[in-house]
């Protein structure tokens, strides 16, 4: 079902951070380590979930976890994605952080508006040219804005989900930011659903980010929707951005080596 285009078009714009910033290009330099300083000024995060953990093994994620590994992340996705001080931002510095061993390298393919089958062209030529131990897709939103089928949905993830597999990677689907607007205008359900699903097969994990920013939301500790004024929202946006990228370093993190060696 078509919806308005005054409702698509800002369903479109709430669906990214608020203080994203221009659209990236459709193909966007890779960015690569040494990450020596922290790209963004860590802000004080509400305390991550004890749970906030793969639900089962991603073996290839894993492998290269190890002590003085290299790790290679393909990321796909829409605007909080693309965004320049998006959640990206905030996982890199905390994998460099906590993993200074690592040699890490981020591949971002994203821009504002793509869908899952848009996502998925990008995936595959991105596996064509490129090697990767993790695929990070964040998907949903858009798709459930253009009120695409959700049975057109599991179809694209899971080629994507086959194609991340004959390539030798985890993959970690990363499900739609929560917001009250949204949700009072969308029915997410089915498209969360699919996520959950397509996250079953192996070497594949879903980080519930609408779950996790639900939380803060309702506990009054990040609270974009709420807040004072549009500077205080811009900031509390910036904040959920970030802490979701810690949040995500978190649970990829728990996907490798319990006692990682400490650097020397």
């Amino acid at each position: 079902m078509r919806r308005p285009a005054p409702l698509l078009a800002l369903l479109l714009a709430l669906a990214g951070p608020a203080a994203a910033a221009p659209p990236a290009a459709p193909l966007a330099a890779p960015l690569a380590a040494p990450l020596a300083a922290p790209l963004l000024a860590a802000p004080t995060c509400p305390a991550i979930p004890a749970d906030l953990v793969p639900d089962q093994a991603l073996p290839h994620l894993a492998a290269a976890l190890r002590p003085g590994g290299n790790l290679s992340i393909l990321a796909i996705g829409s605007a909080s994605t693309a965004a320049a001080q998006g959640y990206l931002v905030a996982l890199r510095a905390a994998l460099a952080a906590a993993r200074p061993d690592l040699t890490l390298r981020l591949t971002i393919r994203a821009a504002r508006g793509v869908d899952a089958a848009d996502g998925l062209r990008r995936l595959t030529a991105a596996l064509a040219g490129g090697r990767y131990d993790l695929v990070l897709w964040q998907t949903g939103t858009v798709d459930a804005v253009r009120g695409a089928h959700p049975d057109d949905l599991a179809d694209t993830l899971e080629a994507g989900a086959e194609a991340v597999a004959r390539h030798g990677a985890s993959l970690v689907l990363i499900d739609p930011q929560f917001s009250r607007f949204l949700r009072a205008n969308l029915d997410l359900e089915p498209y969360e659903t699919v996520l959950r699903a397509v996250a079953l097969q192996p070497d594949a994990a879903l980080f519930p980010r609408a779950e996790l920013m639900r939380g803060w939301a309702d506990q009054d500790e990040i609270d974009p929707e709420r807040a004072a004024d549009r500077q205080a929202g811009r900031a509390a946006a910036a904040r959920a951005q970030a802490c979701v990228g810690a949040a995500l370093a978190h649970f990829l993190l728990a996907a490798g080596p319990a006692e990682p060696a400490a650097a020397k």
